[in-house]
């Protein structure tokens, strides 16, 4: 019996969805095979993460791991673009260091896994970095991806890979002496945090693994991955993880346990149900209940009724909401925007300016926050004009939310959204 290391990093939020992902591998492993797992984890979440684990060792005897404390301090000051993600994020860099294990298995915690995975290591890596799958969105030659590589250094995208999913070569990694490259590039600030940094410091040592090692929840739709204009998947390959695949992950902020209604949501609930009390699920389940409803338009529409408000972002999601805005008599004082170009404009009748000067004008509006890429930053850059808490809302679904959704579930939201015709597109 061949022993398979796995790591997951999760950061004390994870825990719960990182158990879920634990059990689903081994419900689905084959009775040979025999993973490892490797925690790695804050020392402020220790102690629950440690419950959890002994809570999965009483179901599944052959459940085997170990926890690694790493010293979080030296990530804490690094900078987190992505909306879902923390800090542990970058965990996984530290791997070549912290693990006496020349390859390994690494996975984000919100997967299910849907298969036994020991083939996914049968892949020779010898000679590479990384395993990993194609990443189409990076991939597209479009002005967006060409800025943002341009800004690394000229990054290049033609074997850019998700980091979510990935069949590490330690080894090798250690032997290059490459993880302190990878410590060198933490500081810059990419705004696609490790998997930017995976992708330019193992360029020359990346492989291929098939697209169902991580099929996005969101591509089980067969539209999605039809709509990009470069295709980088062979028909075989699509085919397999449409039908059969061995990994759905639920990338992106829309998870089972923030929206009900995310494709796969009934079979992540019924796996956290073997390791959570009747409380705790109970409540878990309640804050998703509630999340869900507050996702929805009207929901909130309703909570800024009689309100000024200020815009953030003059994109489609803004525009749309100052269209719907005006249905629930708010008084829309201006779009906020980071685009110097567009300040001073007028678009819609709407005044647009800086946030600093927005915030000057109108220290009492609401502000609406619709822009979805780097929200973490752009809210942080709110905060520190003393706009309270309780005066930012964040709001705007984008066509990767009504991707992950449960079809079930289509119609209701078709109903609630901005543009109808736009929607339609992605996921009829």
């Amino acid at each position: 019996m061949k022993t398979i290391p796995v790591v997951f990093t999760p950061d004390k939020n994870y825990i719960i969805p990182t158990s879920v992902a634990i059990i689903s591998m081994l419900k689905t492993k084959k009775t040979d095979t025999q993973y490892l797992f490797y925690i790695i984890i804050a020392d402020d979440a220790y102690i629950l993460l440690h419950e959890y684990m002994e809570k999965i060792k009483i179901n599944y005897h052959a459940f085997e791991y170990k926890i690694i404390i790493i010293d979080h301090k030296r990530f804490d000051c690094l900078e987190i673009h992505t909306q879902h993600l923390s800090v542990s994020a970058f965990y996984l860099l530290s791997l070549p260091e912290l693990l006496n294990e020349d390859v390994c298995m690494y996975h984000d915690g919100d997967i299910l896994v849907k298969e036994d995975l020991s083939c996914m290591m049968d892949l020779s890596i010898n000679n590479y970095y990384l395993a990993g799958i194609k990443n189409i969105h990076w991939q597209q030659d479009n002005i967006e991806n060409q800025k943002h590589f341009i800004q690394w250094d000229n990054m290049k995208n033609d074997k850019y890979i998700f980091s979510g999913d990935l069949v590490f070569n330690l080894k090798k990694i250690r032997d290059d002496k490459l993880y302190e490259k990878f410590y060198k590039e933490m500081q810059k600030g990419y705004l696609s945090e490790d998997q930017d940094i995976l992708n330019k410091c193992c360029y020359e040592g990346i492989t291929f693994l098939p697209l169902k090692y991580c099929m996005l929840s969101r591509w089980l739709n067969r539209k999605s991955i039809s709509k990009y204009e470069k295709q980088i998947y062979e028909k075989k390959e699509l085919n397999e993880a449409y039908t059969a695949p061995a990994i759905i992950h639920f990338a992106g902020y829309v998870k089972p346990w923030n929206n009900l209604r995310t494709i796969g949501s009934e079979e992540w609930w019924n796996i956290a149900k073997e390791i959570l009390k009747k409380n705790e699920y109970i409540e878990l389940r309640k804050k998703a209940k509630e999340n869900t409803v507050i996702n929805d338009w009207n929901y909130f529409m309703s909570t800024i009724a009689d309100s000024s408000i200020v815009i953030v972002g003059c994109g489609h999601i803004g525009k749309g909401i100052a269209k719907c805005a005006e249905k629930w008599n708010c008084n829309i004082k201006c779009f906020a925007d980071n685009n110097r170009n567009l300040h001073g404009t007028i678009i819609n009748n709407i005044n647009v300016y800086s946030y600093e000067q927005a915030a000057s004008l109108y220290p009492d509006a609401k502000w609406i926050v619709t822009i979805i890429n780097d929200r973490n930053t752009i809210i942080k850059q709110i905060k520190e004009l003393k706009i309270e808490d309780s005066k930012i809302y964040i709001q705007g679904k984008y066509k990767s939310y009504y991707q992950a959704l449960n079809p079930l579930y289509y119609d209701v939201e078709i109903r609630d959204i901005l543009y109808r015709e736009k929607i339609e597109r992605y996921i009829i």
